[in-house]
């Protein structure tokens, strides 16, 4: 006797997979990329094709982001689903603090320098603990790497994620304690911070000049 099939396709290239159950399937849904845009559909002898799960777009500020979703039109496929998911959260975090741990034991935590205020910081961010972020650091004009111990209380802007962890940030003490991160762009990491900020100021200055003739 005929079963349901459960079939995943990946939008972005029209890939298939075929399942013939609803946990399998649940499973690799929830392994599937989303920004692949993966979607599952049911096909049963006799009643056609029934659509279970899709993925949606998001424009965010930051780009596009992706949101997956479930009918729940069938109820394995959905509650399978479900347990699917909280299993690979619960190993992400198990990875990710894995990670940080990893991480870390790459700085010497008794050999960190304090941020300071007025500086600005370039580099990648190695390790984030309860209390700080470390991120190593390159003087412009000596060359010397240093690791900055950053305040996490003090930091605002730093999306603390575990893919964050490596990428290159901007950590920036204009006035006060407080500091303000943002992640570099690739475009960015061509420039020296001095050459990059040289040309807004000058255009900032241009105008008082004028004035002051």
């Amino acid at each position: 006797m005929s079963k349901e099939m459960y079939t995943l396709v990946k939008s972005v290239d029209q890939s298939k997979e075929h399942f013939s159950d609803a946990k399998s399937a649940a499973e690799a849904f929830s392994k599937a990329h989303a920004a692949d845009l993966p979607s599952v559909v049911k096909t049963m002898p006799g009643k056609g094709a029934e659509f279970v799960a899709g993925t949606s777009t998001l424009k965010a500020a930051t780009g596009a982001d992706y949101s997956k979703y479930v009918s729940h039109n069938d109820r394995d496929f959905s509650d399978a689903w479900n347990k699917a998911e909280m299993d690979r959260m619960k190993n992400d975090r198990v990875h990710e603090a894995a990670n940080r741990e990893k991480q870390a034991a790459q700085v010497d935590m008794n050999k960190l320098e304090k941020a300071e205020v007025g500086k600005t910081y370039r580099g990648p961010i190695m390790a984030v603990t309860a209390e700080l972020i470390v991120q190593r650091y390159t003087d412009p004009k000596s060359g010397n790497q240093v690791d900055i111990a950053h305040t996490k209380a003090n930091v605002f802007n730093y999306d603390d994620k575990q893919q964050n962890i490596g990428k290159e940030h901007q950590i920036a003490y204009p006035h006060s304690k407080s500091g303000f991160a943002r992640e570099l762009q690739p475009s960015e990491l061509q420039k020296a911070p001095e050459k990059a900020m040289a040309p807004q100021h000058e255009v900032s200055k241009a105008p008082s000049m004028e004035r002051d003739r």
